[in-house]
């Protein structure tokens, strides 16, 4: 069965078939009778900014624009063209699974699916975005983070014999297209302030700011630079400047989640799966580390996609009718994350060899000897299928390096604690 995706994240909608991946921003603009889509709609939303909309995925309804025309009565119009504009694309395929944003909810859906069914298109499938993340998880607990045009979304997800969405938390209501206004306000005040050059006075420098903002991002050691006439000016921007028109989301980020964590208790190591979007706000990854307990994975553009097209046929498979789906039957364990060394399965301590079972607490050394279990451990090692996580409470060196962040651990491994060197052994 050919199985296509498509990623609906308003920053860019992402279509990975047997085409090829095609990304199309969630942006239009309407020039005239003419209403432009997509990237055309990106590359002029400065250029022609009397009407413009990149709220449509977010606000997906019927309910009519008050700047609405004949052609775009509502949001639901603007994502019946978008989706129009990639139909080229789902020629050939026998299926398509839609990633859907957790937060999504059944009225926007049952709009979704109806879009899709007038559209032709053989959706299989309605999966959640942070259930389709999880199928690259290595954690029991896991928190998919994606960054979206005008809000953060985290997705808990539950792991193991199965993956199961818990909550869908939306968070903020500023995302993306505000990061990006403020880097442009940023930008333009210091144009002005070395070179006395305002590039959003004019339409068409605004446009290239804008369009050039990713770039600098992505290369951090490039400095941001414009062509003025036939000459070029360069500013200067450190890092930390970057980072800062980011501080703010990034804090309420952190806040919801460490609230979230605290309120549901959870023990062991949760993981934050960082969506590909999210990925590219400067120091976010640094920061969600600082949180106790939490471990990144920073997810790559493809991650998610990859994993769905592999069980595609099970996903697709998994009803008879198109339903939004929130739990898989597919453990995390059948992953390409699947270790192949031999099960930790004791934690030697001189001569001395304790189990781990599920979980071992360890409080420290006594007399030689391996003190287990307490309200105040050290480190615990907790078991996950065929993977064994250590996870730090305080400071401790792995294999002769000081860490406070969970890893995953295998036989031969040495966890020092007390003056005293405890190995990770295997009885198989």
């Amino acid at each position: 069965m050919s199985i296509a995706t498509i990623e609906l994240n308003d920053i860019a909608i992402r279509f990975d078939g047997d085409q090829g991946i095609i990304e199309s921003p969630g942006y239009a603009v309407i020039d005239g009778d003419n209403l432009l889509i997509g990237e055309a709609g990106r590359a002029n939303a400065r250029l022609l900014p009397r009407w413009r909309n990149n709220r449509f995925w977010q606000s997906l309804d019927t309910n009519p624009l008050a700047d609405g025309t004949a052609r775009v009565r509502h949001h639901a119009d603007l994502v019946f063209s978008h989706l129009e504009s990639l139909s080229e694309n789902i020629k050939g395929q026998t299926g398509v699974i839609l990633l859907v944003p957790s937060d999504y909810i059944a009225p926007q859906l049952g709009l979704l699916l109806g879009i899709t069914k007038e559209l032709g298109w053989p959706v299989s499938a309605m999966l959640d975005t942070g259930v389709a993340a999880a199928l690259n998880a290595t954690s029991t607990h896991v928190m998919h983070i994606e960054i979206y045009q005008h809000r953060w979304v985290m997705t808990a997800v539950t792991t193991g014999d199965h993956l199961q969405r818990t909550h869908s938390i939306a968070v903020g209501n500023r995302g993306w297209s505000s990061l990006m206004d403020q880097w442009a306000t940023l930008l333009s005040d210091r144009f002005i302030a070395e070179h006395r050059y305002d590039p959003t006075h004019q339409a068409a420098s605004e446009q290239a700011l804008y369009d050039h903002i990713p770039v600098w991002l992505g290369d951090p050691n490039s400095p941001p630079s414009l062509d003025v006439g036939e000459a070029s000016r360069t500013v200067s921007l450190s890092e930390a400047e970057w980072k800062s028109v980011c501080s703010e989301q990034i804090a309420e980020l952190m806040n919801t989640l460490v609230g979230y964590i605290e309120r549901n208790n959870l023990k062991g190591p949760v993981e934050v799966l960082l969506g590909h979007h999210a990925a590219h706000v400067p120091g976010i990854a640094q920061s969600l580390e600082l949180i106790d307990g939490v471990v990144v994975t920073v997810m790559k553009s493809d991650s998610v996609s990859t994993a769905v097209r592999t069980h595609g046929d099970t996903i697709a498979s998994l009803s008879a009718d198109v339903t939004h789906v929130v739990q898989l039957p597919i453990g995390v364990d059948i992953t390409p994350h699947t270790q192949h060394a031999p099960r930790a399965t004791h934690l030697l301590c001189g001569s001395r060899a304790i189990r781990i079972d599920n979980s071992l607490d360890v409080i420290g050394i006594q007399n030689g000897r391996l003190v287990a279990g307490g309200n105040d451990p050290a480190f615990s090692l907790i078991q996950h299928g065929a993977r064994t996580l250590l996870d730090p409470h305080r400071s401790v060196v792995l294999n002769g390096t000081a860490t406070v962040d969970a890893s995953d651990v295998v036989p031969g491994d040495v966890i020092s604690l007390d003056s005293m060197d405890l190995m990770i052994i295997s009885d198989a």
